[in-house]
Order: C-alpha cells, then sequence, then structure tokens
C-alpha cells in the first residue's frame, strides 16, 4: 500500500509505503516472507532540484527447513540523498543510506 502527499505541501512531497510479500524458491532456504515500511520525503530547492530523504523498517523471515535453519533479518534503514531533473528526460540521483541489521537463527 502506498498513500502520498502529491504536491500539496508545495515544495514538500511525501509518500509511505507499506510492503508485505511472501515467496518460494529453491535452495536451502525456500520459504520467505518480508516486510518493508518506509515513509520518503523531497524538499524541491527549485523545480530541478531536490533534496531527498527515506527512513524505514525492513523484517525478513526464512523457513527452517530439513537441511537448515531458518533465520530473521530485521533493522532501520534510511537514507539521504539529491536529485536533479533538469528536463522531462533526465532523473539523476546520488545518495549514501545505512542499515542497521540484527541477523538471528530460528528452530521453528
Amino acid at each position: 500500500m502506498t498513500v502520498g502527499s502529491g504536491d500539496n505541501f508545495g515544495r514538500l512531497t511525501s509518500q509511505l509505503n507499506l510492503s508485505h510479500t511472501t515467496g518460494t524458491g529453491s535452495g536451502a532456504n525456500n520459504q520467505f516472507s518480508q516486510d518493508r515500511d518506509t515513509l520518503q520525503g523531497q524538499y524541491h530547492i527549485t523545480h530541478e532540484y531536490a533534496v531527498t530523504a527515506n527512513a524505514g523498517y525492513d523484517r525478513s523471515h526464512y523457513d527452517r527447513t530439513a537441511t537448515s535453519l531458518g533465520y530473521d533479518q530485521a533493522g532501520l534503514t534510511w537514507n539521504i540523498g539529491v536529485q536533479a531533473t533538469p528536463n522531462d528526460v533526465t532523473n539523476c540521483q546520488s545518495a549514501t543510506a545505512k542499515k542497521r541489521e540484527t541477523i538471528t537463527s530460528t528452530r521453528k
């Protein structure tokens, strides 16, 4: 689910993303679920240039199988950057990011 402010606040725009994914694959840990919640914001300095920032929380769970332990991976994420959109065709972005996470084994 995504909710955004559009340009209702003038130079400041924001977007809230709530995502949940479950899936299967091949390999040792083939059943997983992932939750990702992020709040994104942009402050437009001019029409062409903006400062961007994101903050959120990620959680991934991989089920235990007969041959391997399952595990959980969770943590806070954030990034801050700049965006240049000089025309309708060009969009350049640069950002730095950080993820702080904890990984734990599960026996379930």
